[in-house]
């Protein structure tokens, strides 16, 4: 990344809440002040990050109304803001895109980049199946999201095969959308010498929101299957949308295995990565499994930790990732292939030595802040207009 320069004058718009619960968000915007000269933000967050899922009646009105007033303000302050060469909306960006696609064209901002790691679309219809296709709740929002999509003039993505998936799903042209890692916490999230004792309990980590495509179904049989082995030790960390199956096996008291069900902050999730042998990612059956790169794997690779997952088309694509040397990859929604490598990896400890060392040097060359710093400014520099 170049220093503070001159070429181009950036807006950061929106409705984004800048915090450790959206690291991708916080440590994007802050990259970009520090290259950027010509740099200015409007940012009214539609919500706090301690209202974030309220489920009562009253705290969902509260919120949905919080967001619209967001939206409103946050629209009214571009539309008195000068000209700037090139408007940034982080996520969540779709609504306030869209809302911007009405303005006639001498008031749309010259030159639109959105930050879409997130398709709603995706998640809520796709993914976690909350609405059906057919609902015109589903129906409306997908609209909504390629009219924005439409609106931007380069939409970013966490990875290559994101941006065909979305290309494909809302039947827009490739080019639109490019790939740039997500930005991430390397505050706490950093390089720790790997050490072992080959007689120390091997200790196991999964840290996450127990939602569909983290696979906990899969995750909580192996840790069952594996009940009996003293030299193992599971620790899963976190609380979502499947946290019932991790309950049964919590219910059952078994002496190798603990649930924190409380989120941390990033500092004690960066010492319980540390203190781990092993840290498991994701093993959901799902197509969307196979095309992410969750945040669980960039905070494991930057502390440098074995880490077995699902095989991922992403992971499996770049040159030099090798099955086994890089990362331990397993068949997704298959437990029994899980305990087996858990156990293999538990009775191997050059090999995670190997293993850490390697998935650091990964994360350094595809995941770190200073490779998307880099792909974001190139992008911002050969836009054309």
């Amino acid at each position: 990344m170049t220093d503070k320069y001159d070429n181009k004058s950036i807006l950061v718009l929106g409705v984004h809440l800048k915090s450790e619960g959206y690291p991708n968000v916080l440590y994007r915007i802050a990259d970009i002040e520090k290259t950027f000269l010509r740099y200015e933000e409007i940012n009214i967050p539609m919500w706090r990050e301690r209202d974030i899922g309220t489920s009562d009646r009253y705290g969902f009105f509260k919120n949905a109304m919080q967001g619209l007033k967001a939206h409103g303000l946050t629209f009214s302050a571009y539309l008195t803001r000068k000209s700037v060469d090139v408007v940034y909306i982080p996520y969540p960006a779709i609504f306030l895109c869209a809302m911007l696609s009405f303005l006639p064209k001498k008031l749309r901002p010259k030159c639109l980049v959105i930050d879409a790691f997130i398709s709603i679309y995706d998640t809520v219809v796709v993914d976690r199946a909350l609405l059906s296709p057919e609902h015109f709740m589903a129906r409306t929002l997908k609209k909504i999201e390629k009219r924005a999509f439409e609106m931007a003039d380069v939409v970013i993505t966490d990875t290559a095969i994101n941006s065909s998936y979305y290309a494909e799903m809302f039947g827009l042209p490739k080019h639109k959308f490019t790939a740039i890692p997500l930005s991430s916490n390397e505050f706490d999230f950093k390089p720790e010498p790997y050490s072992y004792d080959k007689g120390d309990i091997c200790n196991v980590l999964f840290v996450g929101t127990f939602i569909p495509l983290h696979g906990i179904s899969t995750i909580v049989e192996a840790i069952y299957l594996l009940k009996d082995n003293a030299r193992i030790f599971f620790t899963l960390i976190g609380n979502g949308q499947e946290s019932t199956k991790v309950k049964k096996l919590y219910d059952e008291n078994l002496e190798n295995f603990r649930w924190i069900s409380d989120w941390r902050a990033a500092n004690e999730i960066a010492e319980f990565i540390e203190q781990s042998d092993i840290c498991l990612g994701i093993f959901g059956g799902t197509e969307k499994a196979a095309r992410v790169c969750p945040y669980k794997i960039y905070a494991y690779a930057a502390c440098g930790r074995p880490i077995i997952t699902s095989v991922s088309k992403l992971l499996t694509d770049p040159a030099g990732v090798i099955d086994g040397e890089t990362f331990v990859f397993v068949e997704p929604a298959n437990p029994v292939a899980l305990a087996e490598a858990i156990t293999a990896l538990a009775n191997n400890t050059d090999r995670r030595q190997v293993l850490s060392l390697n998935s650091m040097r990964y994360y350094e060359k595809y995941l770190s802040n200073s490779v998307a710093a880099f792909l974001f400014e190139k992008c911002i520099n050969t836009i054309q207009k």
